[in-house]
């Protein structure tokens, strides 16, 4: 087998295991409280990671502050996408993930002053009435579907935000670190800034949440598989693929867990979300699939 057709085989297994990942987070979330269950799958996979970085010992090379800080951000994306997912579907999550390449270009385009064809801008623009269309769905309908609140997918396109800004300044520094390093950073890191908010929740909520033996294994595994695993072959995808066949993690991801909350929660697509999906995954079409093959032509 081929490097490229194990990398694809790994992208195919990321958006498995994350989709799953996303469902049974949004079934737990029913009784756990979010920044509890965020600690507890960061904290489970911190312990996996550790033998790791101990051994590669990362803290002796230049530049390891900046890991520190720049990891602290998977903490933050983390705690907003948990809190955004409590209040609307795993589906809708996914959909708002998305729109990642989309932000990247703008934060590119202000943060270090990128020029872009006017295919991609058509692309951003297309992309985002998507989801405003979504968004507008979502306050409509009061969360009642599967388009979510709009509380929670406002708290989802924050996330979104802190997710792409971890992933253009942590490319940074992938000169000084393996992808293992940085993945186990970024895993402690959100660990370490859940710990006080799980506190936090614990004291005014004065609950850590009702936990059967179901839930504890779903935890186990949520944080071994869909944290742990799918960090790791996530990175190896990137290792092994071309930027053409990265960009398809985009729609596979929306897809996948589409279905698995079909089966597992009953979450149905009703036509308008559908009509603001496809909105914006034209867009990601054309700034990223298309931009693509224009330059490989």
């Amino acid at each position: 087998m081929s490097s490229f057709h194990k990398g694809l085989l790994a992208l195919l297994a990321t958006a498995l295991f994350w989709g799953l990942g996303t469902t049974m987070m949004r079934g737990l979330l029913n009784h756990i409280p979010a920044l509890t269950l965020l600690f507890l799958r960061f904290g489970v996979a911190t312990i996996l990671f550790m033998p790791f970085f101990i051994s590669l010992k990362p803290w002796r090379r230049p530049k390891f502050g900046a890991l520190l800080a720049i990891s602290s951000l998977v903490g933050v994306n983390q705690t907003f996408f948990l809190t955004g997912l409590q209040r609307s579907s795993a589906t809708m999550s996914q959909v708002v993930y998305a729109g990642v390449p989309l932000l990247i270009i703008l934060l590119s385009f202000f943060l270090f002053h990128e020029q872009f064809p006017l295919r991609k801008i058509v692309g951003v623009v297309v992309g985002f009435c998507g989801i405003g269309f979504i968004m507008i769905l979502s306050f409509r309908e009061g969360g009642s579907t599967i388009a979510g609140s709009l509380r929670g997918n406002i708290l989802l396109c924050f996330a979104v935000l802190f997710w792409s800004l971890y992933l253009l300044l942590s490319k940074k520094l992938s000169p000084y670190f393996s992808p293992l390093v940085i993945s186990g950073t970024s895993v402690m890191m959100a660990a370490a800034v859940a710990l006080p908010l799980a506190l936090g929740s614990l004291i005014v909520n004065h609950t850590f949440g009702s936990f059967t033996t179901n839930d504890v294994i779903s935890i186990v595994f949520i944080a071994v598989v869909p944290t742990f695993l799918t960090y790791l072959l996530y990175q190896y995808a990137l290792n092994r693929l071309t930027a053409l066949g990265v960009s398809l993690s985009t729609y596979l991801g929306p897809i996948v867990t589409a279905g698995i909350a079909f089966f597992l929660l009953g979450e149905r697509l009703t036509g308008t979300f559908v009509v603001g999906s496809i909105l914006v995954f034209a867009g990601i079409f054309i700034t990223t699939t298309l931009e693509i093959h224009h330059q490989r032509k």
